[in-house]
């Protein structure tokens, strides 16, 4: 049986890095589409359990991002320009869109770029989450949102006044249900003398409906506004990124930044 692909995508199975913006003024997903000079390949809708949509669009650079990949060239020669595929989610109900970049370069030049060539801070605010707020809000570990499933599974603890650790990694597959997490780290949370920076929550739409399809991820999130996931070779699990945004909007961790979260991304 042949798997659906969504996209035409090049860039897949990959890490990409995602960017998630606000408008505040007349500022809309084309006008962003606009100002990154990108080019849309397709364009994906849904309507009926989330109003949002994806499109798949490419951007021309001269700069090389890759390294020992395929030729990502226009001309096919190994020569400048070269395109680069980008994927945007746009969530109108919660007045914001999501811009996935598949080079931590790319996302750094392209934000830089609308950033003080177009001025995109004056037209709105990026969006971080309060990891730390989530997870002390949420021990028991399951998170949900009509047929959305999330867990914790990773997470990295900041300890600002020890002097002899900085940071403690928890890693599993339900690390909130260990006994070091119950016995030693909770207390040390409420107490505020850890706090959490990044975490990593699996994500599962759980069965098709409406069109969308059954399909699984896994993200990176640190408290400045970096998110991060593997890309499947078919693309569909881009599909969970409205859910986790209407998931983690629904427990009131999203808040607004001036600050370029690329600028503190840490690779994970």
């Amino acid at each position: 049986m042949t798997k659906q692909s969504y996209f035409d995508l090049t860039l897949v199975k990959r890490y990409f890095h995602l960017i998630t913006f606000k408008p505040e003024k007349k500022y809309t997903f084309s006008s962003m589409l606009t100002d990154l000079e990108a080019s849309v390949k397709k364009n994906v809708f849904y309507s009926t359990i989330l109003n949002f949509n994806v499109v798949e669009a490419e951007i021309i650079s001269n700069m090389p991002f890759f390294g020992g990949e395929e030729d990502f060239s226009v001309l096919q020669n190994g020569q400048p320009p070269y395109k680069y595929e980008i994927l945007l989610v746009n969530m109108p109900d919660l007045n914001m869109f999501t811009i996935g970049f598949p080079f931590k370069l790319l996302a750094k030049l392209s934000l830089d770029k609308l950033i003080n060539s177009y001025k995109l801070l004056s037209f709105g605010s990026f969006i971080k989450c309060d990891v730390n707020n989530l997870l002390i809000k949420n021990y028991k570990n399951d998170l949900s949102y009509d047929n959305f499933l999330a867990y914790f599974s990773g997470l990295d603890l900041i300890f600002p006044g020890e002097t002899k650790i900085n940071s403690v990694n928890l890693d599993g597959e339900k690390p909130l249900e260990s006994p070091l997490f119950i016995d030693v780290f909770k207390d040390q949370l409420n107490d505020k003398k850890c706090h959490l920076e990044r975490c990593s929550i699996k994500c599962r739409l759980q069965f098709p409906k409406d069109g969308i399809p059954k399909t699984q991820a896994n993200f990176h999130i640190d408290m400045f506004g970096n998110y991060k996931f593997y890309l499947h070779g078919s693309g569909k699990n881009i599909f969970v990124v409205p859910f986790l945004f209407s998931l983690l909007f629904e427990k009131g961790c999203l808040h607004s930044t001036l600050n370029n979260p690329i600028n503190r991304l840490k690779d994970v």
